[in-house]
């Protein structure tokens, strides 16, 4: 019998001998001139000429529109449960609609190591053309990043993701992404098997649009590519469709509905229809392709209304699972990129993959040591003596206090995310 050792390094051997080809006809990038980390080829393998066992196996979990008290209760009820060999909490990549996104709820996910990305304002379709012309479609795009970055407080080199709404993306879209200075879009389904990705086990790589976008656009409705289209520096982040053990494709987001033609989506969906073994079953099928092939990231997309007491069991099982495995890490998208960019072997990645201090309290307004201290439970010494001496009664708002317990290992390892 061939290990599954012996697999993966025949399988990535096999990717790594059409990664140039990979694609419709048209689609020719150089690696010679596509250099990264400004460029790179759409491949179904890993740049950095890594052996198999040392692509690591990433994890993306992504939930699109509002961040509300429901959003803030589910995602919360995943990712508070999970953590990375290294320590470093579990996160989450948010496309943010600007309409009903509670601020605070926002800026909290931000603090404790999650990626806050772009919906657009209202979630309209982004149609071509869009009325209004260029300007109105850049408010429409652009009006959430200004809302998290003038209101919520988010610096805007951290706001560099797009995700379009139904995803119903369009040349136009990307123009004005280009022109934005976006670091990456995240809107196009892939579909298996094709000429982007040959099989399950050899699926797209995100990349970069300077030569194209070899993807299958037409095969969502409401998306469209041009074969012209050239975007140097603009990172493709694929959608990776799932299917079921029998075969059948689910929807790219809120698994657990059927996918007719490619149409399916999940943005009307009241609640998923598959049962908690049924979505363990399918996550972790689907998530073995990857890692038992070209381990190209893996992700679940979502939606708030998507999240049951099924799905979020369901979801749970998954990932006790595939976080235990050797090489699996659970990381942003922007993170992905990152590595991408200068890709290190699985040895080097608890190293590699930081996290911001999460055993901390951001000051609000009227806030004292005292209230500070009460909240948490802990003694008004004790606050002041996580923050080296710091005095607790001329505190100003915004700033950040450590909350006991705290030591040199929260900064390197997460903790327990304690902010409110």
């Amino acid at each position: 019998m061939v290990g599954a050792a012996a697999l993966r390094a025949a399988l990535m051997l096999a990717a790594c001998c059409v990664a140039l080809g990979i694609g419709p006809a048209w689609y020719s990038c150089d690696p010679e001139k596509c250099q990264l980390p400004e460029c790179v080829c759409a491949s179904d393998s890993a740049p950095g000429a890594l052996a198999p066992d040392d692509v690591p196996q990433f994890i993306l979990l992504t939930h699109d529109d509002a961040i509300t008290a429901a959003t803030d209760a589910n995602i919360r009820a995943v990712i508070t449960n999970h953590k990375n060999k290294n320590g470093c909490n579990m996160p989450a990549t948010f496309f943010v609609l600007k309409k009903d996104t509670d601020c605070e709820l926002a800026r909290k996910f931000y603090e404790e190591n999650s990626e806050l990305a772009i919906h657009s304002t209202t979630h309209v379709q982004l149609t071509e053309p869009f009325p209004g012309g260029p300007d109105a479609l850049a408010a429409e795009m652009f009006g959430a990043r200004d809302f998290l970055n003038q209101t919520c407080g988010i610096p805007l080199e951290d706001l560099v993701g797009f995700r379009t709404p139904l995803l119903a993306h369009n040349p136009p879209v990307r123009q004005a992404l280009a022109k934005a200075g976006f670091l990456y879009d995240s809107s196009i389904p892939e579909v298996w098997p094709g000429a982007s990705s040959p099989n399950a086990t050899a699926r797209l790589f995100p990349y970069t649009m300077d030569y194209g976008i070899p993807q299958n656009c037409a095969y969502f409705q409401g998306a469209r590519c041009e074969e012209s289209e050239r975007y140097p520096g603009l990172w493709q982040v694929p959608l990776l469709e799932m299917e079921q053990p029998g075969g059948e494709l689910v929807a790219v987001m809120d698994p657990g509905q059927q996918a007719e033609g490619g149409l399916g989506y999940g943005a009307n969906v009241t609640e998923a229809g598959l049962s908690a073994d049924a979505l363990e079953e399918l996550l972790r099928t689907n998530f073995d392709f990857s890692y038992n092939g070209n381990r190209a990231p893996f992700g679940l997309y979502v939606h708030t209304p998507w999240f049951t007491k099924d799905t979020i069991e369901g979801t749970n099982r998954f990932l006790e699972y595939a976080l235990q495995l050797d090489g699996v890490y659970a990381v942003t998208v922007r993170q992905v990129i990152e590595w991408l960019q200068d890709p290190v072997p699985v040895s080097e990645m608890d190293a590699w993959l930081q996290c911001k201090d999460v055993n901390v309290h951001t000051v609000k307004s009227g806030e004292t040591g005292g209230v500070i201290a009460g909240i948490y439970g802990v003694s008004l010494a004790d606050l002041a003596a996580a923050n080296n001496g710091t005095d607790l009664n001329v505190i100003g708002v915004g700033e950040k206090l450590n909350i006991p317990p705290f030591d040199d290992s929260c900064k390197q390892q997460g903790g327990s995310t304690n902010d409110s």
